[in-house]
Order: structure tokens, then C-alpha cells, then sequence
């Protein structure tokens, strides 16, 4: 439990496991770790507020960092079970996993009835290229929907984001790809898919993960004062009693 003293709000984590493999260099005394870990996690405290049926989340994650420089294949026993850490080095086709560190699972969330959100996420950071430091966020399997209590007043479903933040030589950039289908007062209907680019360099084909899966970015360049901003609609529809456009 992670919140108050009295345990009256905060977070409950429930079957977590943790493996972690710890490694000295002798010649340096640098330390470096390898790690895995998961578990369930829930609110505590929110269930009875002002908010009809309080705020709930439910949540899974689990959190995999490397930072040995190494391929990892090591087995912890602990008395929840077996953590396996295994992590590639790049080598024959793999993925390299020297340097990683990330973070991903798959949330519900509820506040007082009236809004729902759930999906799948991740959540990584890859080591430094070049000299420009990232961020990578992805969901997918991403459903909103809002009510005013007896009413739809809109909803996403289908929904995948793509994030990717950078930064070099102190100036931040991030570019974003948002696909979903939004429906308004389940009368008015679409498909459509936001991209934004405050970085001069355009993101071609680049696969961030999202849960289980990954999502792929194509975002054009800005420029230097104006960000790329660009909204494509698939499909769409408008619903009216008796009629269908």
C-alpha cells in the first residue's frame, strides 16, 4: 500500500513479483542492475465520495530495466514464483536490450459513473542517440465514454496514440499520432486521426510500443516556428430519427 499512514486513501498493489539481479564491476566498483516486476494495482478511498459512484482504477503493469550494458538471462525464484529476466543483446536478429527501461500494463478507470476510460499502455525509454534523449508513450484498445448521467454525450472507441518526446541540447520536441472513432450524443459519428510535429525532423515508420502490441508513426516535419498540425477524417456518419447520412 502506497498513501496515507492511517491507510485510509492511496494505492493498493496486490501480487507483485520483483526479480532483480544486481552486477559490481570489480575493476570499477560501478554498480548495474538488471530488473522485473509486476503487479495489480487499485484505489483505496475513493469508492464513497461526492462523486455518485466514487473514482475507481484498476490497473496491471509490470516494469522490465536493464542497465547492465548486457544480454541478461538469469532466473530468481521468490515465493510468489519464478521471475525470468531475459534480455537480447541485438545480436542474431534480436532485439537489443542492453540499455531498457520500460514500463506498460493495462488500466481501467472510473470517475463517479460519468466518465470511463480504459486500454492497454507502455511506457519506454531508450538510451541516448546521439545526443538526444527520448521518451516513448503508446496505447492502444483505448475506450472513453462520458455521460450525463442518463445520456451519451460522446465516446472513443478503437483509440491508439503514438508519443514520442525528445529532447537535445535543452530544447524539447514531441510528435503525436491519435487514431479513434468519436461518436456525439450517439448521433454524429467519425474516424479520424490527429498528427502534431513540433520537431523539424519528420517520424517515418517508427513502431512505438502500446500493451501487447505497437503502434506505427508517419508525422510530417515542422517548421522551425510553426508545428505540423494535421487532422484526417476517415469516416463519417450522422445519425437522425428515421434517417442514416
Amino acid at each position: 500500500f502506497v498513501g496515507t499512514a492511517d491507510g485510509s486513501y492511496g494505492v493498493e498493489i496486490a501480487g507483485g513479483t520483483l526479480g532483480m539481479m544486481v552486477v559490481t564491476d570489480t575493476k570499477t566498483n560501478a554498480t548495474s542492475y538488471a530488473l522485473s516486476a509486476s503487479g495489480s494495482l487499485s484505489l483505496v478511498g475513493f469508492d464513497q465520495s461526492s462523486l455518485g459512484a466514487g473514482i475507481t482504477l484498476t490497473a496491471t503493469a509490470s516494469l522490465q530495466i536493464n542497465t547492465t550494458g548486457a544480454a541478461v538471462n538469469q532466473t530468481i525464484q521468490t515465493s510468489g514464483g519464478v521471475v525470468q529476466l531475459n534480455y537480447t543483446d541485438g545480436t542474431n536478429g534480436t532485439a537489443d536490450q542492453r540499455y531498457l527501461k520500460v514500463f506498460s500494463g493495462s488500466l481501467a478507470l472510473s470517475i463517479g459513473g460519468f466518465l470511463n476510460l480504459s486500454g492497454d499502455f507502455t511506457l519506454t525509454i531508450p538510451p541516448p542517440n546521439g545526443g538526444v534523449s527520448q521518451i516513448l508513450i503508446g496505447a492502444n484498445n483505448v475506450t472513453v465514454s462520458a455521460n450525463d448521467g442518463t445520456d451519451p454525450i460522446v465516446s472513443i472507441t478503437n483509440g491508439s496514440l503514438g508519443l514520442i518526446i525528445s529532447q537535445s541540447s535543452g530544447t524539447t520536441t514531441f510528435a503525436l499520432q491519435a487514431t479513434g472513432t468519436v461518436t456525439l450524443a450517439g448521433a454524429v459519428s467519425a474516424t479520424a486521426t490527429v498528427f502534431y510535429n513540433t520537431s523539424t525532423t519528420a517520424v517515418t515508420n517508427v513502431r512505438v510500443g502500446a500493451g501487447g502490441s505497437s503502434v506505427l508513426l508517419n508525422v510530417a516535419a515542422g517548421t522551425v516556428t510553426t508545428p505540423y498540425k494535421h487532422v484526417a477524417l476517415d469516416s463519417g456518419s450522422i445519425t437522425l430519427p428515421g434517417t442514416n447520412f
